[in-house]
């Protein structure tokens, strides 16, 4: 699989320009955003979640179409109404030698032999959206990769001619294996521990943006409990409906069909409870009063054949929602709920990017927490993360760590609280950059305490 160089983000909210580094002199399978709250280290993840991102419900949030524009507007703030650039973020990637050899093997079935040392070189993928024509932007994407070709004997190669035809165009397969190859982006926003108390599964009129997330996360949680929610749950629904009349909902609690589905939530419920209870063992090394996590369900309404599920955990004797629980258990839940599911038959790598993650834990759950990070990446996953608390700071991974400012803001007591609104010019600098900034003497707007004794899992 294909690696990512880096991030490059320009014109993103407050971010003029800046780079996110995770492949440089060294592999840095773990980046730390490091700053004071204000100071831009969401900003900067939610860019890099419009990447290629493996959950379309959360990218949406953010999503770079001229559709999503108006609600969720991703120009610099200080240039609403007058912007006339492009916002973009980019990345640097680089194909594996498996993928060069897939490439090669698909060139040679056309005719053609492809320069291979050119497919070797690192290019560019970049998602842009223009406002120089239009005020609600022009979205588009481009492909960087170096791709040339030449007839058998040919003493040069040279760039692909793209035919009319698209049946026989090698740069469409060439790009759709290139980009089916990228890393994905999973983003965690803090604000989705808010686990609705009942998803229904099936899209609908008005299906809140959290709402879609958990729809998602359900139906991960299916096919990786080998069923689907359309096949084994709904279209069940709806075939009994069908055959039953107007009536349909007076007998269904009652019909094989609702104890086939009631089979189907067992095992997912099984698979659930072992991935989350299984999962906070691993992560804390002890037990939890916790002994099942179940999807409870129930019909939508007559006129409506879906299910609708809910959360609910149990301590043996009571049943409780996930909205009941604390702050903290619910955004550890929901990291769960996230990180997995990951179906065996996906190949590709996924880099995980958690916005403040275990905010909300104490402090022993947080040092607990980055040492299920070392065993998360493992398989070759990566993740960026933010943070302003010194638990959540592991010295062995400051080489790739990035202290992150807003050069408009003032964080000084006798400053802090002026009404004073300043264009944002949001900047990542490398850890190593700030220290030697710092000990020249310049001026630095952002004061980090960091902890930096060893913490012992």
């Amino acid at each position: 699989m294909s690696k990512i160089l880096d991030f490059e983000i320009k014109n993103y909210k407050g971010i003029v320009s800046t780079s996110i580094e995770l492949s440089g002199r060294s592999d840095t399978p773990i980046v730390m955003l490091i700053g004071l709250n204000e100071s831009g280290k969401t900003t900067i993840l939610e860019a890099i979640s419009q990447f290629v991102s493996s959950d379309q419900s959360v990218s949406s949030l953010y999503t770079f179409s001229p559709e999503n524009n108006e609600e969720f507007t991703f120009i610099p703030a200080s240039q609403k109404g007058s912007f006339k650039g492009t916002v973009s973020v980019a990345a640097t990637v680089k194909l594996d030698d498996t993928e060069v050899l897939a490439i090669k093997q698909l060139v040679e079935l056309a005719g053609l032999e492809v320069d291979v040392e050119a497919l070797r070189k690192k290019f560019r993928i970049a998602k842009e959206i223009s406002f120089a024509n239009d005020p609600k932007g022009e979205s588009s994407g481009s492909l960087g990769l170096e791709f040339n070709v030449r007839m058998p004997g040919a003493l040069s190669f040279e760039p692909y001619a793209q035919p009319d035809d698209p049946q026989q165009n090698l740069w469409e397969l060439i790009a759709e294996l290139v980009v089916e190859g990228v890393p994905t982006v999973a983003y965690f926003p803090t604000f989705l521990i808010n686990v609705p108390e009942e998803i229904e599964l099936a899209p609908f009129a008005g299906e809140s943006y959290e709402q879609r997330h958990y729809r998602e996360i359900v139906e991960k949680i299916f096919a990786y409990a080998e069923h689907d929610v359309d096949e084994h749950i709904n279209k069940r629904i709806a075939q009994y409906r069908e055959r039953n009349g107007p009536q349909w909902l007076d007998t269904f609690y009652r019909s094989h069909e609702k104890g086939q589905i009631d089979a189907v939530f067992k095992k997912v419920s099984q698979a659930l409870t072992t991935e989350v209870i299984g999962g906070w063992r691993r992560v804390f090394s002890r037990e939890t009063t916790a002994k099942r996590v179940e999807l409870q369900w129930s019909v939508t309404g007559a006129d409506r054949p879906t299910a609708m599920v809910s959360f609910a955990v149990s301590n043996g004797d009571s049943d409780y929602k996930i909205s009941e629980r604390s702050i903290g258990f619910r955004w550890f839940f929901t990291f769960l709920l996230l990180t997995r599911f990951k179906l065996e038959s996906s190949k590709r790598k996924t880099i995980y990017v958690f916005d403040e993650p275990a905010a909300n834990l104490h402090a022993r759950a947080q040092v607990e927490l980055l040492t299920f990070f070392e065993k998360m990446i493992e398989n070759g996953d990566k993740i960026i993360y933010s943070t302003h608390s010194h638990h959540m700071v592991d010295p062995r991974w400051l080489a790739g760590a990035y202290i992150v400012e807003n050069r408009a803001a003032k964080h000084d007591d006798a400053d802090g609280y002026d009404l004073e609104f300043l264009p944002a010019k949001i900047a990542a600098i490398k850890y190593k950059q700030f220290l030697d900034r710092a000990v020249a003497g310049a001026e630095c707007n952002t004061v980090i305490e960091l902890k930096l004794e060893h913490h012992a899992a």
